[in-house]
């Protein structure tokens, strides 16, 4: 069902013949990792210009070239991931040493659970920015003016 939702709002082009092809898939996966942080708005910002210059190129970048380049960064970026949990988690069990033994663990699971939540809201608030700075520089390039200029051609 989402899937077919994603098709019709125009975020993954349509099948062919009822059959979805591996750029499909590559931008479902694209589509899997931002759709928890961001809008739809957003996500056709980010992903539209990637469909329509990269979905069925044959030429020397395609879908699959990207895909493969931003996942290469994804093992260095999980150890560093890691390290930073680490640290947080050693530095929660340095709060509320005041706190009541009874008190204390739960007290830290949460301070841990805060940090760990700053930092996502703080790189989902630099994201949405990026992308209202970007939505600036090319008013034109908006989907969301797009799919209203869409509705507006389908109504006539």
């Amino acid at each position: 069902t989402m899937i077919n939702n994603y098709t019709k709002d125009g975020l993954l082009p349509p099948p062919e013949k009822k059959k979805y092809s591996k750029e499909h898939m590559l931008l479902l996966i694209f589509i899997y990792y931002f759709k928890n942080l961001l809008c739809i708005n957003d996500l056709h910002h980010i992903l539209d210009p990637l469909a329509e210059r990269y979905f069925s190129n044959t030429g020397d970048l395609n879908l699959t070239d990207i895909y493969n380049e931003v996942f290469s960064l994804e093992k260095d970026e999980v150890q560093y991931l890691a390290k930073d949990i680490t640290k947080k988690f050693n530095r929660s069990k340095e709060t509320f040493l005041d706190a009541p033994e009874e008190d204390r663990e739960a007290l830290q699971y949460f301070s841990l659970i805060c940090m760990l939540s700053f930092d996502t809201f703080l790189k989902k608030m630099i994201i949405e920015k990026m992308i209202d700075l970007e939505r600036e520089k090319h008013p034109d390039e908006d989907p969301a003016s797009k799919k209203s200029s869409k509705a507006k051609k389908n109504q006539s």
